[in-house]
């Protein structure tokens, strides 16, 4: 009884590294280029992409108000010009609170 198990394990042991040895090797992955990795990671940066706030969407800039009314009025004037490149010109009369705000041309 022993026998014919030692003998099963064996020719069993035997066909399973036949059938690993006659199984088809895995491809050896390719090398990458070294020299073309280099220059990937150390080129310049294209000069489109030197801002990277281009394309991006305005910010909603909220103003806190305050007690007193010009800065109020130059917070709200700079939220208003924001889209068209900021403010051309703001006046505020200190003793009326009176101002005006003119902003760039878009």
């Amino acid at each position: 009884m022993k026998r014919t198990l030692l003998l099963c394990t064996v020719l069993l042991s035997l066909l399973g590294s036949g059938a690993l040895l006659a199984a088809p090797a895995h491809p050896a992955a390719p090398t990458p280029d070294l020299e073309q990795l280099r220059q990937a990671i150390f080129q310049p940066a294209p000069a489109e992409a030197l801002n990277p706030m281009e394309g991006a969407l305005p910010m909603n800039r909220t103003c806190v108000p305050t007690n007193d009314p010009c800065v109020d009025a130059q917070c709200n004037c700079g939220v208003r010009c924001t889209f068209c490149g900021g403010i051309a010109s703001f006046t505020c009369n200190q003793s009326t609170g009176a101002s005006t705000c003119k902003c760039k041309n878009c």
